[in-house]
């Protein structure tokens, strides 16, 4: 099941969480305020362009959770979570990778569709880093 939105949404009530049990998140362009933790569980998917404002106090992407990044035109950055699977299926938009926070032997299964671009944002020191297409 997908559920799309239309408009920007918030979980404002204090302590209010949201999670994603299955099926897919589509935020469509829009912003989410969540005021307390948004999960995205095992098999369960969370979508955006990239530009959405996502607020939170924590955000869980539970092991076996996918975020899917869909943009057709622009420059989107993507998120600085700590990724389990993360898909790149945005023909046309140009994708900004910061790995900071991620150790070599910690990288996300990384899913990208052609045509994409995809700009590595820092230099981590990986001795022997590979892109395969």
């Amino acid at each position: 099941a997908i559920l799309t939105t239309n408009a920007t949404t918030g979980f404002n009530a204090a302590g209010q969480d949201l999670t994603v049990t299955s099926g897919t998140l589509d935020l469509n362009g829009k912003n989410v305020t969540v005021n307390d933790i948004l999960t995205i569980s095992n098999g369960a998917t969370l979508q955006l362009e990239g530009g959405e404002t996502v607020t939170t106090t924590t955000t869980t992407l539970s092991s076996g959770s996918t975020v899917t990044y869909d943009a057709t035109s622009g420059t989107r950055d993507i998120k600085d979570y700590s990724y389990h699977h993360l898909t790149i299926n945005g023909s046309g938009g140009t994708f900004l990778l910061l790995l900071r926070r991620l150790a070599p032997d910690r990288l996300p299964q990384l899913a990208l569709y052609v045509p994409w671009v995809v700009v590595l944002r820092q230099n981590l020191g990986f001795s022997n880093l590979q892109l395969q297409l």
